[in-house]
């Protein structure tokens, strides 16, 4: 259509691919073009080859619940639990009871200690979970296939769309309250003043280019280890909490131990320190010898999530409209009072979109 707006994509992560999906959905007539500085999409959920373990890794053991309807969408796998369990160090003793481990729970959703976290996020959650039944609650794991279960569904789905890989962002170009040039390593973009910008930068990188609020972050920290089969988990349960430990969440797998620490910013052990330290916690809960430390991985995110306490929870914007008339904001750190997930992230698209098109 002449003077159609083109709308014009910053970044390929959940967010961003999400912004593509409903913008093709809407308005399959508009062109739509998707800049990821990466050579592959999907940010912070994605799987990649690790050479030092020769398998498949997801960078980050993404979990989802029966309540994330809009990711769902996505989310090929069928392998659902009723309950997680939780394993306490100090007792030695499991138990399934998700109530007694509400802190540990709010730590895992928030990546923020639970008693830091605003009641307008806890009561956000809440609506998001209503009504409180089994199918809502039940929980589902990535299994180092993050890829099959989410980028490439998304990827196959927008057919019409123009992804651009190896494009950083550098700055952007104003005129007249209106963004006209988005300047990047490789080379520059012109933006009509009738197209669309949506922004689908992690929080630092927007800071970056746009400058405005500046965030404190919380750290995760994910650690696997190459096993030569599956290891058993107190209870036969293949997730487990961990309370009292180093450890946050193990994840059995043939062939592969996935731990996530949550909240880590704490932690100072160098690498092989921490790798050891935690198999040694591992194969205590295990009830097993961990003098042999099987090959490992750390991935260390420092910037997993903005901090998700009061104080960053009032810094979020209120809306998807940025500080210039065609700049639309997404992402999970953009939702405010929404948990930072994957869920929040894929609904920041939709709103994106919405809110730019009216």
């Amino acid at each position: 259509m002449r003077n159609s707006p083109h709308i014009h994509i910053l970044g390929a992560g959940i967010a961003g691919l999400s912004a593509a999906y409903y913008a093709q959905k809407y308005f399959p007539r508009l062109k739509i073009s998707v800049y990821e500085a990466a050579a592959v999409a999907g940010g912070r959920c994605r799987s990649f080859f690790s050479d030092k373990l020769g398998v498949e890794l997801d960078n980050a053991t993404h979990v989802i619940l029966g309540a994330n309807r809009r990711i769902r969408k996505f989310w090929t796998a069928d392998e659902f639990i009723n309950k997680p369990s939780f394993y306490n160090v100090s007792t030695g003793k499991t138990d399934h009871h998700s109530l007694k481990h509400l802190e540990h729970l709010l730590v895992s959703v928030y990546n923020t200690k639970g008693a830091d976290v605003p009641l307008s996020s806890l009561l956000k959650l809440g609506q998001e979970l209503f009504p409180f039944m089994p199918p809502q609650l039940k929980i589902c794991y990535s299994r180092q296939n993050l890829n099959q279960l989410t980028i490439e569904p998304l990827l196959n789905s927008l057919q019409a769309v123009e992804i651009n890989y190896g494009y950083r962002l550098l700055e952007v170009k104003t005129r007249e309250n209106k963004i006209c040039q988005l300047c990047f390593n490789r080379g520059h973009v012109e933006v009509a003043p009738h197209d669309i910008v949506i922004s689908a930068l992690d929080a630092k990188n927007f800071g970056r280019i746009f400058g405005g609020e500046e965030f404190e972050y919380r750290r995760i920290i994910n650690i696997y280890y190459r096993t030569s089969q599956k290891l058993s988990l107190p209870g036969g349960v293949d997730m487990l909490g961990v309370e009292g430990g180093l450890s946050h969440w193990l994840f059995a797998l043939p062939g592969l131990l996935a731990v996530t620490i949550s909240n880590a910013q704490g932690i100072k052990l160098p690498r092989e320190e921490l790798a050891r330290t935690v198999w040694q916690e591992v194969s205590k809960i295990r009830g097993v010898s961990g003098a042999f430390l099987p090959p490992w991985e750390v991935l260390d995110y420092p910037r997993a999530t903005i901090a998700q306490d009061k104080a960053n929870n009032q810094k979020r914007p209120h809306t998807a409209q940025g500080a210039f008339d065609n700049l639309y904001l997404a992402g999970d750190w953009s939702m405010k009072n929404w948990p930072c997930s994957l869920e929040a992230a894929f609904c920041s698209g939709l709103r994106a979109v919405k809110t730019a098109l009216k």
